[in-house]
């Protein structure tokens, strides 16, 4: 007997389904493996892998003073290969790396004590030693900024009787080309001003032409009586006149002979062992007036360079680093085109410095173990290349 699907429609859907329902969910089960491996061919077709990684890697300007007190392990590559570089040359002291703009590493290496085995790091304080002759010679440009003297000032106008006094300049000591020299040196500290007149007392000729570069000679007493003139034209003294400058209004943390020896971040220096530290007396010392008495970190010492050639002290900064070619040296730098460097040596310290592009690039290693045939200076030079690609020029 025929069913009537018109009086009972609802009735013969349920039954039709109930006898097909095996076979209905094995051709839903097939559409659903077909429209998976269609989605997974898409998949494996956009994205060969199925790791995705994402950069968290923080920055960290080198024009913020606060982050050039931070330890910074390497951030690139380079600076991994320039770490190594640093480790394997035995360099014992702090290295601070800037490119364009960025610090990529500022880091301690060895000791800054080696019988209490206390590590150097990013703050560790160093003797700077003839890198001081910078911030002589930026005092220098301030008080012409100020028109308290002049670049072509001559000397007789302050020390009247030095030899050939009326024909050197004050660009001439800033350049070393003054042909002066100082031989007997004091063995005796009373004032800073006294150890700047003691100089002035005992200055001869070298015989070289006057303000030629021709006839330089690298001559500390230079920088002895551009102290002394900046204490005869402000009437303070030097010490003074670095931590108002310096300290109290740019907060470089300049450090003279009692808080250096005071300071528990402060690196004793080294020579060969590093059983017996070098020691370093008062006169030693301060007879380095205007020349090497100061002490900084790596970090501050950068933030001196970065300040004067992003023109912070004074316009018009390259005014002070003018030459007299073809000597390179002038207001306590070598300066080869745009890239300048500087060095020095006192007692088991060793700082050296390369800057570029105005401080967007640099270089600071400031060393507290230095011995003959144990240098850095060169190591700095070719850190430099390596970190910016670019050599040098001479």
């Amino acid at each position: 007997m025929l069913k009537r699907v018109d009086i009972f429609p609802e009735r013969v859907k349920l039954l039709w389904f109930k006898d097909h329902w095996l076979a209905l969910s094995m051709v839903v089960l097939i559409l659903l493996c077909m429209a998976g491996a269609i989605g997974l061919a898409k998949i494996n077709k956009t994205t060969p892998t199925a790791v995705l990684t994402t950069t968290t890697q923080k920055t960290f300007s080198a024009a913020n003073s606060k982050n050039l007190k931070l330890d910074l392990e390497p951030q690139t590559k380079t600076a991994q290969e320039i770490d190594q570089d640093l480790k394997n040359a035995n360099f014992t002291g702090t290295a601070l790396l800037v490119k364009n703009g960025e610090i990529v590493l500022n880091q301690g290496y060895g000791f800054a004590n080696s019988s209490k085995q206390w590590h150097n790091n990013a703050q560790t304080v160093y003797h700077i030693a003839s890198s001081a002759k910078f911030l002589t010679a930026v005092l220098i440009g301030q008080a012409v900024a100020n028109q308290q003297l002049s670049y072509d000032d001559h000397l007789d106008k302050y020390y009247p009787n030095i030899p050939n006094a009326d024909q050197i300049t004050i660009r001439d000591l800033l350049t070393m080309t003054s042909g002066l020299q100082q031989k007997l040196q004091p063995t005796t500290f009373t004032t800073e001003a006294d150890n700047a007149q003691f100089s002035a007392d005992n200055t001869n000729p070298t015989g070289a032409a006057i303000g030629s570069g021709r006839g330089w000679t690298y001559q500390p007493v230079n920088y002895r009586l551009l102290a002394g003139i900046l204490m005869k034209i402000t009437g303070q003294s030097f010490d003074t006149l670095t931590k108002q400058y310096f300290n109290q209004k740019y907060h470089l943390n300049v450090e003279d002979y009692d808080k250096f020896h005071s300071d528990d971040k402060a690196a004793l220096g080294y020579q060969k062992s590093l059983d017996t530290p070098t020691g370093v007396t008062e006169v030693e010392y301060q007879r380095e007036t205007g020349t090497g008495n100061l002490a900084m970190s790596a970090g501050m010492l950068y933030r001196a360079y970065w300040l004067f050639f992003n023109g912070k002290y004074f316009a018009n900064p390259l005014s002070l680093v003018e030459q007299h070619l073809p000597a390179h040296y002038t207001s306590g730098l070598y300066r080869y085109g745009d890239v300048y460097t500087s060095h020095g040596i006192f007692n088991g310290y060793e700082p050296s410095a390369v800057i570029g592009k105005n401080g967007q690039d640099a270089v600071i290693l400031l060393a507290n173990q230095y011995y003959k045939g144990h240098t850095f200076e060169g190591l700095s030079h070719e850190i430099y290349q390596k970190l910016t690609g670019s050599k040098i020029p001479s």
